[in-house]
C-alpha cells in the first residue's frame, strides 16, 4: 500500500503542493505492511508532510476490523499534521497529545477509548462541531472550562451531536454549557429529557434545529424548548409504548408559537406513520414520507394538513382511491394544502404505473393550485408534461410549472 501511495505522490508531484484538505481511509490489515522493508514509516510521514505544505484540514477513517492498524502510526501521523490543522475528522481511537489551537472544526465518533485518550479541548476557537455515537461515559467536562465553570463555544455556529442507543444525554451537573451565537443545532437518536434542547444554553434564536427520533418524540414536549426559525423533525420508528406521547408531541410542536417559519417533519419508516384520528399538524409546512403510503391514505392525510407548502412522497402504492368529487370540479383546489407549492412524488412499482397513477397525478396538480415545481422520476415525467400540456387552457397554473425528473 505504501509503495503505491508513494508512486502517487511522486507522479504529478507539484499538484500536490496546493492541496487543502485530505481524506484517509484504512480498511482491514490496511497498515499491515507497516513492517515491510521496503518503507519506512519515519520517511513516510515525512514525505506526506513534505508533499501537502498547505494541509489544513485531515479526514481519517477506519472500516472493517480494526485487527492490524496500527494505532502507534495513526497517532504519529495525525500529530505530524496537528500544528496546521483548521480541522480534524476521525472515527478511530486515537492518543493525541494535544490539539492545535487554531482548530475550527472538529468531528469525533465516539469510542470507548477515545474518552480517555481525547486531551483538553479548547472550544473558543471551535465554529463547526460533530460528536457521534456519544457513549454512557461521555463528559462535556473534555473540553476547557473558564473561571466561572462555563464551558463557553464563544465562536460556535455548527453543533452536531448523534447519540449512541444506550448513552445517558444528561449534562455533567458540574458544568454549565453555554452557546451564544449558534445557528445549527443537530441531535440524533433524541433520548428522553436531552438536557441539550433546554433554551437555557442559548443566547439567541436558532436559525435550523435538525431533531431525529429514534422511537417516538417524547424529548419535544417542552415549553421549554430552545426556539428556532426552521426545524426539521426526522422520525424513523414509534413503538406502542411512545405512540400516544408521538402524536402529542407531534401535534404541540405543528401548532406551537416558537416556531417561526416551516416546521418540517420527515417520516423515514413505516412505524413512523401517524394515526390519522389522533393528529393536529395545523402549521406543518413541509412533509417527507420516506416509506411507502398508499394513495388512499395520503389523500386523507392531506386533508390534516391546511398549512402544508412541501410535499415529498418516495413510495407511493396505488390502491382504488376514490375521488371525493370530479377531478375537474374546482372545488377539488379549494380543499385543504391548496398552499402547496413544491410537489416530489414516485411510485413505488416505477416505471410500471398504470392508467390509475397518471389520473391520481392529475389529481394532484389540480388540487394543488399554487404549484410551482414538480419533481418525480425520468419514466413519468413525459407523461406528467403531457398532462400539463393538454389541460393548461383549464389549468392556468399548469403554464408556469417547473418540471424536473428526480
Amino acid at each position: 500500500m505504501y509503495r503505491s501511495i508513494i508512486n502517487l505522490l511522486n507522479f504529478q508531484l507539484a499538484s500536490w503542493s496546493n492541496v487543502g484538505s485530505i481524506r484517509l481511509e484504512f480498511g482491514q490489515n490496511a497498515l499491515e505492511t507497516l513492517n515491510d522493508t521496503y518503507v519506512d514509516p519515519q520517511a513516510f510521514l515525512s514525505l506526506l508532510y513534505r508533499n501537502f505544505p498547505k494541509l489544513t484540514e485531515l479526514d481519517i477513517s477506519v472500516f472493517g476490523s480494526e485487527h492490524g492498524v496500527d494505532c502507534n502510526f495513526l497517532n504519529q501521523l495525525t500529530d505530524v499534521f496537528i500544528p496546521r490543522l483548521t480541522k480534524l475528522s476521525t472515527d478511530t481511537d486515537l492518543t493525541l497529545q494535544r490539539l492545535p489551537q487554531c482548530l475550527t472544526k472538529l468531528e469525533l465518533t465516539m469510542l470507548p477509548l477515545s474518552i480517555q485518550n481525547l486531551p483538553m479541548i479548547n472550544p473558543c476557537s471551535l465554529q463547526q462541531l460533530s460528536i457521534f455515537d456519544v457513549v454512557p461515559g461521555f463528559k462535556w467536562s473534555i473540553f476547557t472550562a473558564s473561571d466561572k465553570g462555563i464551558v463557553e463555544f464563544s465562536n460556535l455556529q455548527k453543533l452536531n451531536i448523534g447519540y449512541s442507543t444506550d448513552a445517558n444525554p444528561h449534562i455533567d451537573a458540574q458544568v454549565r454549557l453555554s452557546f451564544p451565537i449558534l445557528k445549527q443545532l443537530g441531535i440524533f437518536r433524541c433520548p428522553t429529557n436531552c438536557n441539550l434542547l433546554s433554551k437555557s444554553f442559548y443566547t439567541k434564536k436558532l436559525e435550523k434545529m435538525v431533531i431525529h427520533c429514534a422511537n417516538g418524540t417524547a424529548p419535544l414536549a417542552t415549553t421549554n424548548i430552545v426556539s428556532c426559525k426552521k426545524l426539521i423533525l426526522l422520525v424513523s420508528t414509534v413503538d406502542d409504548g411512545h405512540n400516544k406521547l408521538y402524536h402529542q408531541a407531534t401535534n404541540s410542536i405543528f401548532k406551537s408559537s416558537w416556531l417561526s417559519d416551516n416546521p418540517a417533519l420527515v417520516i423515514l419508516n413505516k412505524q413512523a406513520m401517524p394515526n390519522l384520528e389522533l393528529i393536529n399538524w395545523v402549521n406543518l409546512s413541509s412533509l417527507s414520507i420516506c416509506t411507502s403510503i398508499t394513495t388512499t391514505n395520503l389523500l386523507r392525510l392531506l386533508d390534516k394538513l391546511p398549512k402544508l407548502q412541501e410535499l415529498t412522497v418516495k413510495f407511493l402504492i396505488s390502491n382504488h382511491w376514490q375521488h371525493r368529487a370530479n377531478i375537474h370540479d374546482r372545488r377539488v383546489s379549494d380543499s385543504n394544502c391548496s398552499n402547496v407549492s413544491f410537489l416530489s412524488i414516485n411510485f413505488a412499482l416505477d416505471p410500471k404505473v398504470t392508467g390509475m397513477d397518471i389520473d391520481f397525478i392529475f389529481y394532484m396538480l389540480v388540487r394543488f393550485r399554487l404549484l410551482k415545481c414538480v419533481k418525480s422520476s425520468p419514466s413519468l415525467m413525459p407523461k406528467i408534461k403531457k398532462l400539463a400540456t393538454m389541460h393548461s387552457s383549464s389549468y392556468p397554473h399548469f403554464e408556469d410549472l417547473v418540471l424536473a425528473p428526480l
